[in-house]
């Protein structure tokens, strides 16, 4: 699967995703700056779909949840989502009478 996601990676270098597997599969690898430096440019490139399960309960991150950098990144989408969130309510809100 390795291959697979670096070879994602290199016909699209903006894909997200396969950031985030390739760091879920270096990680696996025991091979943890390179996992969480692959999560860092998934994170950036604005990966977020399903963030909360692979920060919290995959069982391929486990090793990497007591990491600071790890608990950053973690608090980093949890507050942007929590951003996105409050904008959507805005605007969804009915206009004041």
């Amino acid at each position: 699967m390795l291959p697979n996601a670096e070879r994602a990676i290199e016909l699209n270098p903006n894909y997200s995703v396969a950031y985030n597997w390739l760091g879920l599969l270096l990680n696996g690898k025991g091979e943890f700056e390179k996992a969480l430096a692959a999560l860092r440019v998934a994170i950036d490139a604005g990966w977020r779909a399903n963030w909360w399960y692979f920060f919290d309960h995959h069982p391929s991150l486990q090793a990497l949840r007591d990491e600071p950098e790890f608990k950053a990144m973690r608090a980093e989408i949890a507050a942007d989502m929590a951003e996105q969130l409050k904008n959507v309510q805005k605007k969804a809100a009915p206009p004041p009478t």
